[in-house]
């Protein structure tokens, strides 16, 4: 019951986060006399990226660099390529992708943004099979492990 309650405290203090960000932007780029595209791209997505900044500085600090490397590129990579997420697509959607939409690379990642932003992803060389039909593999220096309720872990392919 404890976790229900914390989970709806954060769940309201990021709404009202993300609206007092939004609102005191709009109020320095009126106060500054800034376009509102500057502060957006400056103030705005600095903000965004902050919790991904105090990861990586966390794990620098603790002597993690393998975790803040992979917070970094992980982030990186889930903002700026087309990402399937770990759900699996058709095939033929990786194909139309590529051909319709014009994405070069196409990555299938899970992530986990509370520990070091990415877990597991395909490789850009990876076949469109693999693409659309997994969540990649591994990146290197995570174990990525399969247990059931009672923490045994679950063979590869169980359900």
């Amino acid at each position: 019951m404890l976790n229900l309650l914390f989970i709806l405290a954060g769940l309201a203090l990021l709404i009202f986060g993300g609206n007092w960000l939004l609102k005191s932007a709009v109020a320095l780029s009126l106060r500054l006399d800034i376009p509102k595209i500057v502060i957006g791209m400056t103030v705005v997505s600095f903000a965004t990226s902050a919790p991904e900044l105090i990861v990586s500085i966390k794990a620098a600090l603790d002597g993690s660099p393998d975790l803040a490397l992979g917070n970094v590129v992980g982030s990186n990579l889930f903002n700026s390529l087309a990402v399937t997420g770990a759900a699996a697509i058709p095939v033929e959607r990786i194909h139309r992708m590529r051909e319709e939409l014009g994405f070069e690379t196409i990555i299938t990642g899970y992530g986990l943004t509370e520990s070091c932003g990415i877990v597991s992803m395909c490789r850009y060389d990876d076949d469109p099979e693999t693409i659309a039909t997994t969540s990649g593999r591994a990146i290197p220096g995570v174990e990525v492990r399969c247990v059931d309720p009672a923490g045994k872990e679950v063979p590869r392919g169980a359900a």
